[in-house]
């Protein structure tokens, strides 16, 4: 009875508030606004202003209004989300941003759940890296099981030296483990193995040793060759290939017609 009252003879200001809290997570747009007051946009923008100034209502984004506390009240939410993929999947570090938004599209914009992220990984209350979240601790902490098939799988790349084996050669060599695609992309996103593109994967020792050896190639060397990088590696021309195109794209080398030069990454 309450918002009709204020909704029929309210001031402009209240009768903005109630309609923006209304729309609760999903926010109003200020278009939309504009429509149901059916006040001048100028009278409308200023009554914004003051109301976002005096803390009664928030501007998400650019355009979106929400209520002054409907970020903290999405929060349970999009926790709730977090907690169940961390409990249905627990070698994933989290979900994707837009895994979140998916789950929440219909009841809290999805510029809301930014907001938020952004605002509880500042204060420490949320993890954000790159598009994932997660909640709790900062890390993944691995089962006995897990942390064995780890060491196994860590252990057979070490032992593989530079030829990188792909997805499926590491499911069939551990065909006993449902989990070692999960593993290894969990060991991808930790930083202990490197995924060279398409689908090749070496250990991060791998990774510095190779950047050693090309080095100290290039102490003595201007220029590099296909077959002079299958030498210092001692690889097949099939994953040499690759691995020339991810040092070039991580510039520790640039590519000269045929051939490679020292890149300005390679050193440092």
């Amino acid at each position: 009875l309450e918002a009709l009252r204020v909704a029929a003879e309210g001031k402009l200001d209240d009768r903005i508030q109630d309609l923006v809290e209304a729309a609760g997570g999903r926010g109003l747009a200020e278009a939309d606004l504009r429509a149901k007051v059916g006040h001048p946009p100028a009278e409308v923008a200023a009554a914004v202003e003051q109301l976002a100034g005096d803390g009664r209502i928030r501007r998400i984004g650019r355009k979106v209004l929400v209520g002054a506390d409907a970020i903290e009240r999405t929060g349970g939410a999009i926790v709730a989300i977090l907690d169940e993929h961390a409990k249905n999947n627990p070698l994933s570090w989290g979900p994707t941003k837009s895994e979140l938004k998916s789950r929440l599209e219909k009841k809290v914009h999805p510029e809301i759940v930014e907001a938020w992220l952004r605002e509880k990984g500042e204060a420490g209350e949320v993890h954000v890296r790159e598009d994932r979240a997660r909640f709790g601790e900062a890390d993944v902490k691995l089962s006995p099981r897990h942390e064995d098939l780890r060491k196994r799988i860590l252990a057979d790349l070490g032992e593989r030296g530079f030829t990188a084996p792909t997805t499926r050669e590491l499911l069939e060599a551990h065909r006993s483990d449902k989990d070692v695609e999960e593993l290894l992309g969990h060991l991808v996103r930790s930083g202990e193995v490197v995924r060279i593109p398409p689908d090749l994967h070496l250990p991060a020792a791998a990774i510095e040793k190779m950047r050693a050896l090309l080095g100290a190639h290039f102490e003595t060397q201007r220029e590099m060759n296909v077959a002079a990088f299958k030498e210092i590696l001692g690889v097949s021309r099939k994953q040499a290939v690759p691995l020339l195109e991810w040092i070039d794209r991580e510039r520790w080398t640039e590519r000269v017609g045929d051939v490679r030069v020292e890149g300005p990454r390679l050193r440092e």
